[in-house]
């Protein structure tokens, strides 16, 4: 016979939001055995307490809960912000790969400028007061979408969160929690930077603070 504790961990696994929100105790366990009761009733084939979720809950939790060795949060750094960006997506062509590779000859180096080529397009992103010069070099390329009042969060990584799993994912999770939208997502080695909504930045700033601590 499958125990409610086995059938609630089948259950979360198929909600990795709420496996996360379990993991960072966010989730009210007592609003979460609540929601969960009623189709682990049809599940089981029996009526079940509202007590006896809880406590399988608990102990899902209890025995889920990341190491303090390997929390994703204590590998993230210093944080910093640009503002006043633009990104520019273009459709991949065998002609753009050339011009883009131009564009910082008329870019000034402590101008924001990030490019991220994809299968089938290529974004490029760079600060409000320059985007026409872009698109001047790039006239004669298909740019698809062009979205403006953006910001960019960067945020360093320390030595060591190559062997940290969830590092990338631990940030998006938590926007995810609080309806933060990501409009990019740019990375190298020691660098991760998540562009987002001018008017989400403070929201996302301060999230990222307080997890970090």
């Amino acid at each position: 016979m499958i125990t409610i504790t086995k059938r609630v961990e089948t259950l979360v696994a198929k909600w990795p939001l709420i496996k996360q929100g379990l993991d960072l105790d966010l989730i009210n366990l007592s609003s979460l055995a609540r929601h969960l009761r009623p189709q682990l009733e049809v599940e089981i084939g029996e009526r079940i307490s509202e007590a006896a979720v809880l406590m399988a809950l608990r102990r899902y939790q209890a025995k889920s809960m990341p190491t303090a060795s390997a929390r994703p949060q204590d590998f993230l750094g210093d944080m910093s912000l640009r503002g006043g960006l633009t990104d520019l997506t273009y459709a991949n062509s065998p002609t753009l790969n050339k011009r883009v590779s131009k564009l910082s000859e008329h870019i000034n180096p402590q101008q924001y400028l990030t490019v991220s080529r994809g299968l089938l397009q290529t974004s490029v992103i760079v600060h409000e007061d320059v985007h026409g010069e872009v698109e001047n070099q790039l006239a004669a390329e298909h740019l698809e979408t062009k979205v403006t009042g953006l910001t960019a969060i960067t945020l360093h990584l320390k030595p060591g969160h190559d062997k940290v799993a969830g590092i990338l994912a631990y940030p998006l999770n938590l926007f995810a929690w609080r309806g933060i939208t990501v409009i990019e997502l740019v990375s190298t080695f020691d660098e991760l930077n998540i562009v987002l909504y001018d008017t989400d930045v403070e929201e996302a700033f301060r999230t990222l603070k307080h997890a970090i601590g």
